[in-house]
């Protein structure tokens, strides 16, 4: 699932390897009442400075480009940008040319904590809180690409001034706290400054009592699943001439919980397992060697509002299958 936080990377990316120079991006959240949203984007490149980085970067694989010959590659490469939606043009300000790039996207209503949350950060976004908190090298690696690598080894040492992002979050009440710059002409929005580099965190509540330790506790709470308990584990008669054996695994049930993952293994290491699903309490484990003592673990699954995978801890208890 593409969220709204790798989406505004990928599109960093294609900035990284499509225009080589100072980047600004601007993001602005606007959060409707009824937990709809709409997030808009502003990028601007330095035209002279992309052109001139490429320059560089072509010169330092041996190779002489003009001018001319880079700002007809750029121009190549900017409807890649287009077929995904998102608006490019060429201004000027004060004298100078910039490409500018837009973009803007619905969140539709309930999808909030969907979009903005992924994998390896803490976030938590309602229509009164927004909290985000993790490693932005992690979100670049996601896209499996080192933005600062890619540039080094095309020949152009890129410094992270050199891409200057931020994020404007404005709710639909006054601000109550925020460790972000209250936006001085509207008191229901908070700026953000995002590094490149090292962690980001972002906070910022219309509720009062709403802290970020508070927040801390709710998203663990959320990613949180209760283990399960094991009532029994239980070898099953083997029928005459049957070549193997089975056991029949039976569990407590987890509020919430529609999923479990049973493991097993003839190692107490759980080394050359096997992994089954099971939807019910109930679950017979088939096709066992006969007279064998195996291992059984099982934990509770669920997804979470970022789509994401988590689990409880595994419960365990072993058993000897009959001959």
């Amino acid at each position: 699932m593409k969220t709204m936080k790798t989406k505004i990377v990928a599109i960093m990316l294609v900035l990284a390897l499509a225009l080589t120079g100072c980047v600004t991006q601007k993001s602005t959240v606007v959060i409707n009442s009824d937990g709809s949203a709409k997030m808009t984007t502003n990028i601007k490149v330095d035209k002279q400075a992309a052109i001139q980085a490429y320059i560089q970067m072509m010169k330092s694989q041996g190779q002489t480009v003009s001018e001319a010959e880079v700002t007809a590659l750029i121009t190549l490469m900017l409807p890649k940008l287009k077929d995904e939606g998102i608006d490019v043009k060429t201004v000027t300000e004060n004298g100078k040319d910039y490409y500018v790039i837009d973009y803007s996207q619905n969140i539709k209503k309930g999808d909030l904590q969907k979009e903005f949350g992924v994998e390896g950060f803490d976030t938590y976004v309602t229509t009164d809180t927004f909290y985000m908190n993790g490693d932005i090298m992690k979100l670049l690696d996601a896209e499996d690409v080192d933005i600062f690598a890619a540039y080094k080894e095309m020949g152009v040492e890129l410094k992270e001034e050199d891409i200057q992002t931020s994020i404007t979050v404005q709710f639909p009440n006054a601000i109550v706290s925020t460790n972000g710059a209250k936006d001085a002409s509207n008191p229901n929005a908070a700026i953000f400054s995002v590094p490149l580099t090292g962690k980001i965190n972002m906070f910022a509540t219309t509720k009062a009592g709403v802290t970020e330790a508070s927040v801390k506790a709710t998203i663990k709470k959320l990613n949180t699943v209760k283990a399960t308990k094991i009532k029994s584990l239980k070898a099953n008669k083997v029928k005459k001439n049957a070549k193997k054996a089975t056991v029949t695994l039976k569990f407590k049930k987890v509020k919430g919980i529609k999923k479990y993952e049973v493991e097993y293994s003839l190692k107490k290491n759980f080394k050359k397992s096997k992994v089954k699903t099971a939807k019910k309490t109930t679950y017979t484990i088939k096709n066992l060697k006969k007279g064998k003592k195996y291992y059984v673990r099982v934990r509770a699954t669920k997804t979470n509002y970022a789509g994401n995978a988590i689990y409880s801890k595994w419960v365990k208890k072993s058993v000897k299958t009959k001959k």
